[in-house]
């Protein structure tokens, strides 16, 4: 194992020019991120740097079969870890299979790990394609709440994490046509509990594409859907899931509802100039109207994106010049009053290197949404090769 990974570490280690031989391919980039955080949470402000080092490996030993290999190095130095103990708990993601993520180094302000975040084999054979091992299973059509994404539900706010999580699984898809699919996933756990299994109908009507989508979560039965097309030209999406509560736990609220709702609801527009602009909405059934705070262990747990029975998220995006692009964001919860509010700038310096400047800053009552959140400021420096 020790001579695999630094065979691994040292392949990331030396960026080379992406090559295509027929048979294997392989590619990936190398990149820092500062971080400079302020809470009220800690007792000081938190500094952090992260190296990260990513290789994509693909190899294609038939016209039907691709098997892929992604693997990831992370090196972390600040004093994060000293005023969050329990920050190291919550780098690593624990998967059910077997660790692929073994730590090379733990020291007081430093942390490093190498981890193997995708591993499996895609065999295509005819309309049936059969995908076994982990891999990123995406469902749902919204940018910022994808309530059906059961598996693996973006987090706007985890900017740095292009590919997102993994999942270990079964998935296969059949295809009726073009744009008409079955699909059966699933994950197994360690038990029934943490087991998932999903089967999901896509089709095209109106012009619009449709997701239908019926399961077991972790134990809890759930049905849901999606669509996106547009209105007037304007991107029109959304999502909308109903499931059993899960099981009671210490930040359990006395008031949850019988049956669990979340939807969202998207639109957004592309001007010629570039100016961009995007609206969404999210709903929880059992979200909280007030101290959203106390909620956030209970939400997050049980797979709620927010805490908060309503949510507004409002984007505009305009290329500066075709090299610069400026983005800022705002996560509004219209009952508490709490915002979060995004601005960034992306600079495209060199082929293959960027640098990217963005920074949350907060607002609300101490027990809000967003009232103890903080504020941080970030930069990064990535180079693809």
């Amino acid at each position: 194992m020790k001579a695999a990974v630094a065979v691994c570490i040292a392949v990331l280690a030396v960026p080379v020019s992406l090559t295509a031989q027929g048979w294997y391919d392989y590619w990936g980039y190398t990149k820092y991120l500062g971080t400079y955080a302020s809470s009220p949470l800690f007792d000081a402000d938190v500094t952090e740097h992260l190296l990260h080092a990513r290789l994509n490996t693909r190899l294609y030993p038939s016209e039907n079969i691709i098997v892929a290999a992604e693997f990831r190095l992370r090196g972390f130095y600040g004093n994060t870890f000293e005023q969050d103990p329990t920050y190291k708990d919550r780098i690593q993601r624990d998967y059910p299979g077997p660790d692929l993520d073994p730590v090379l180094w733990d020291e007081d302000k430093s942390y490093g790990y190498f981890q193997v975040d995708r591993l499996y084999i895609d065999w295509n054979l005819g309309d049936l394609q059969t995908t076994v091992g982990r891999q990123r299973i995406a469902q749902g059509t919204a940018f910022v709440w994808n309530v059906i994404d059961i598996y693996n539900p973006k987090d706007i706010l985890d900017f740095d994490y292009e590919e997102l999580p993994a999942v270990d699984a079964l998935r296969v898809q059949y295809y009726t046509s073009p744009v008409t699919k079955g699909d059966i996933a699933i994950a197994p756990g360690k038990t029934w509990d943490s087991t998932t299994i999903t089967l999901a109908w896509s089709f095209n009507q109106w012009e619009y594409d449709f997701f239908l989508l019926a399961g077991v979560n972790n134990g809890r039965t759930i049905a849901g859907g999606a669509w996106v097309g547009d209105i007037a030209t304007a991107g029109f999406r959304g999502e909308i899931l109903v499931s059993e509560p899960p099981e009671p736990d210490e930040f359990t609220a006395f008031d949850e509802p019988d049956t669990w709702v979340s939807a969202s609801i998207s639109f957004d527009y592309t001007f010629p100039n570039t100016l961009y602009l995007h609206a969404e909405g999210l709903y929880n059934n059992t979200g909280r109207k007030e101290n959203a705070a106390l909620y956030r262990n209970r939400a997050s747990r049980s797979g709620l994106l927010s805490p908060a029975r309503f949510s507004t998220y409002g984007e505009v995006s305009y290329d500066i010049t075709p090299l610069l692009r400026g983005t800022v964001f705002a996560i509004y919860n219209p009952n508490d009053a709490s915002y979060l509010v995004s601005p960034g700038l992306s600079w495209s310096i060199i082929t293959n290197l960027d640098a990217y400047v963005t920074a949350f800053l907060t607002a609300g009552e101490p027990l809000s949404e967003y009232g103890s959140f903080g504020e941080a400021a970030f930069f990064r420096l990535k180079w693809s090769w």
